[in-house]
């Protein structure tokens, strides 16, 4: 009877350590690692054209802090998480997409299973989280289990994406946007407007009277996802609102969202709103210039062959 104890208590001891190894490793976001203080210079939120900053070519110091599909509500709860390790007068720019005003908090848009708020949960405090539960959190727990032991059996290594024939990436750009401009559409709900306002304003005021300097920025888009975007569209469902936040915070804003320098060459672009690296380098050395123009910072980079 002993042994048996004592086999089962080890079984036990095993299967738990494994699940917390299978937990702790493989962290999902940058933001839970974050160990530094008072040392970011620029930083951005934002989405995944959050992505499209390349801060290499620039002598500050500076960090990506966005997650794809973010909405405006976590980019708040990133920003009063991330204050803590920002350098007096950083930099922040935040990123603005054509869809950004419609979507709600937790992004119930993307399914049933509320996976987009999963990362949140690894490293927000509780009260930061929107309609925050313990059936969640455990859920989180279990899903995070599974997904670090599916990755340990499959190899998940990601590739260069390489342009191999510029006519098919051509015409895959074009198909690409002709279905995301729709799917962007069909996710911007007016009943959100309002309170996304209220979340942008909330940061935008916090980070003036902290002595930050956040800039809005809309980055590049090809010229096929941008013309799906009729003016009549833009105006009811992004600037207008982009108008309300310049108003009541007086923060500059950025748009390259129709810039004739990028949006017109397809070997800038992954897809339709994503650049490809070539394409970061070329659309941060062009933000970073103007940032120069507007004296909020003093040069570009030391490193500005490419």
């Amino acid at each position: 009877m002993r042994k048996f104890i004592l086999e089962t208590l080890t079984i036990f001891i095993l299967s738990f350590s494994v699940i917390i190894f299978l937990y702790h490793i493989d962290k999902p976001t940058l933001l839970k690692n974050i160990l530094i203080a008072k040392e970011l210079e620029i930083i951005n939120l934002g989405n995944s054209h959050g992505s499209d900053f390349d801060y290499t070519i620039t002598h500050l110091k500076g960090g990506s802090f966005n997650k794809d599909g973010n909405t405006a509500y976590y980019d708040l709860q990133n920003y009063k998480y991330l204050k803590k390790s920002l350098k007096d007068s950083c930099i922040i720019l935040i990123p603005v997409s054509f869809f950004t005003f419609g979507l709600d908090e937790n992004r119930s848009d993307q399914g049933k299973d509320n996976s987009f708020v999963n990362d949140f949960y690894e490293y927000l405090p509780k009260e930061m989280i929107y309609s925050y539960s313990k059936e969640k959190l455990n859920k989180v727990i279990i899903y995070r289990v599974q997904e670090n032991f599916k990755n340990i059996l499959i190899s998940n290594k990601k590739k260069n994406f390489v342009i191999k024939d510029e006519y098919n990436h051509v015409l895959n750009l074009n198909t690409h946007a002709i279905k995301r401009a729709e799917r962007h559409k069909q996710i911007t709900i007016s009943t959100n407007f309002n309170r996304n306002i209220k979340y942008l304003t909330e940061l935008l005021e916090d980070a003036n009277s902290s002595g930050f300097r956040p800039i809005l920025v809309t980055t590049p888009f090809y010229k096929e996802y941008g013309a799906k975007f009729n003016s009549e569209w833009l105006n009811e469902n992004f600037y207008s609102f982009i108008n309300i936040l310049i108003e009541r915070t007086n923060t500059p804003y950025l748009d390259y969202s129709k810039d004739k320098r990028l949006d017109n060459n397809h070997l800038l672009y992954y897809n339709s709103d994503h650049l490809l690296d070539k394409g970061k380098k070329e659309f941060s050395k062009i933000i970073f210039d103007d940032l120069v123009s507007l004296n909020l910072i003093n040069s570009i980079s030391k490193n500005t062959n490419y």
